[in-house]
């Protein structure tokens, strides 16, 4: 039931990324469409936790994170706010990054193909999100499946 809570979130806060594919993989919500001009496609894979989304994204093959809230009351977010961010794959090193948001429910985060790849292989994520005021709120998500899931994705920006 909780999967199927979160892929229905997921579509419906999706929809405008809707195309040539969307499944549920695992935990993820998968979507794909294809560039018809060559200049690279839409590719996202999302998993949730706590009615916190987090994406991982090649757009016209540049890859991104985005955490987008799914809550039932979201607090809008100021666009072009700064939040400071520490990511943890599993056990391995803690990724200190800044994401910006890009709409009242998105933060879109700059990222490299290895923190993509740890995404893949490993079985949870941890987020830690601090505002500007001091606010800090963690999320961990289950990211088992990942691999499947980023299938497409890693066809247009390929981690290897």
């Amino acid at each position: 039931m909780k999967k199927l809570m979160i892929a229905v979130a997921l579509l419906c806060a999706t929809q405008a990324m809707a195309g040539d594919g969307q499944r549920v993989i695992g935990n993820w919500y998968v979507t794909s469409e294809a560039d018809r001009f060559g200049d690279g496609g839409t590719f996202l894979a999302m998993t949730g936790s706590a009615g916190l989304g987090l994406a991982v994204r090649c757009i016209k093959k540049e890859l991104s994170l985005a955490l987008l809230d799914l809550s039932n009351d979201p607090k809008p977010l100021a666009t072009g706010d700064v939040f400071a961010l520490k990511l943890r794959t599993d056990k391995q090193p803690i990724r200190e990054a800044f994401g910006k948001a890009i709409s009242e429910r998105l933060i879109q985060i700059p990222t490299d193909k290895d923190a993509v790849r740890s995404i893949r292989d490993g079985a949870e994520t941890a987020v830690r999100i601090e505002t500007t005021r001091g606010v800090v709120t963690t999320n961990v998500f289950k990211t088992r499946g990942a691999r499947q899931a980023f299938a497409d994705l890693v066809k247009e920006c390929p981690l290897e």
